[in-house]
């Protein structure tokens, strides 16, 4: 009887946890279509208001969740040795860096390169989760990263290279998640204290914008808009920080694949288009994405079936410990590695 409750409970969870999550992924999407609107602002700028709204949309979560103490904590764990420190700024640093390529593409009409950027950080999620952590990789991961780089030989030999953005998104994400776990500071504490870290810059940056850049001189309304912008991002970032904590990994790696369609499908509405030419590279990369969503689903329906059978013996399904030794991971090989984006402290 209890087990049923905790199989009901969990199914909950889940549920709730996934409305929130494919919430997040329309409402990135949305913010990605407005972003060009903002022209001729530039995404500097943009990224200003976003480390500042980000800031507050997190102080406001550790305020109505009563993890105030957390920052604190973290920064008593940080000064302990000066190397952290250094990698928090670092870490910051390629956060931000992400946060200006999501304003900085979609003002340029580079939407779609950054999306598949997005589409393929996942993938080198898991190549890394592989060779750097030892991970065990299922058949259906190998067939889809050969697809991906199928795709991504195809665009380097037609062009002789690959797009920047595309690779900005695709490895220095996963570069900034790698060096936030190696920091121990893979969790929301730490995401604060990278922005902190990063609020000097945006602060000395904001006269500079307000006073000497003639665009924001000239249209000094473009503040309001970003500003409503920032803080509409701000606030799905919140929505997509809840649905991580109610999710196990491998479905909230499953559904995060979502967002990148979002992505796309706003840049195709902002008015980009594939080339001929491009076509191979993106149908190659959607393949991969096909194969590592029918792999994940299927292994997550038979681990659902092997649960209700264990529930129905009056046994309780057992789980497997995360990255963090969190009970809340499932069982089910992570479709996105063993590297958490939101690990709990």
């Amino acid at each position: 009887m209890a087990a049923a409750a905790g199989a009901a409970a969990q199914g909950h969870r889940v549920g709730k946890g996934s409305l929130l999550l494919l919430s997040s992924s329309v409402g990135f999407g949305v913010m990605f279509y407005l972003t060009p609107l903002l022209h001729p602002m530039p995404a500097e700028a943009i990224l200003t208001l976003r480390i500042i709204t980000c800031i507050l949309a997190l102080y406001v979560l550790f305020a109505v969740t009563k993890q105030t103490k957390l920052v604190s904590e973290t920064w008593r764990f940080i000064r302990e040795k000066p190397l952290r420190i250094i990698t928090v700024i670092f870490s910051g640093m390629l956060l931000s860096l992400q946060l200006w390529m999501f304003a900085w593409g979609p003002l340029h009409g580079r939407g779609l390169p950054v999306a598949l950027g997005y589409f393929l950080m996942p993938l080198v999620l898991v190549i890394i989760g592989r060779f750097l952590y030892k991970d065990r990789m299922q058949w259906w991961h190998w067939i889809a990263v050969l697809f991906a780089a199928i795709g991504v030989g195809f665009e380097v030999v037609r062009v002789g290279s690959f797009s920047w953005e595309t690779l900005v998104v695709a490895l220095g994400y996963p570069l900034y998640f790698v060096v936030r776990r190696a920091n121990g500071t893979a969790h929301l504490g730490g995401m604060m204290w990278e922005q902190l870290a990063m609020l000097p810059a945006a602060l000395l940056l904001i006269p500079y914008f307000a006073f000497a850049d003639p665009v924001m001189v000239a249209r000094p309304e473009l503040w309001i808009y970003g500003l409503l912008v920032s803080v509409f991002g701000s606030s799905v970032l919140v929505i997509w920080i809840l649905s991580s904590k109610l999710l196990p990994m491998s479905i909230f790696g499953l559904l995060s694949y979502f967002e990148p369609v979002f992505l796309a499908a706003a840049a195709f509405f902002s008015g980009e288009l594939l080339t001929t030419a491009e076509i191979p590279v993106y149908a190659a990369v959607t393949l991969a994405i096909l194969v590592i969503l029918t792999g994940g689903t299927l292994t997550a329906l038979r681990q659902r079936r092997a649960a209700k059978q264990l529930v129905g013996g009056s046994a309780q399904a057992p789980r497997s410990k995360g990255p963090a030794g969190d009970s809340d991971f499932d069982s089910v090989v992570p479709v996105t590695g063993s590297i958490p984006i939101i690990q709990e402290r």
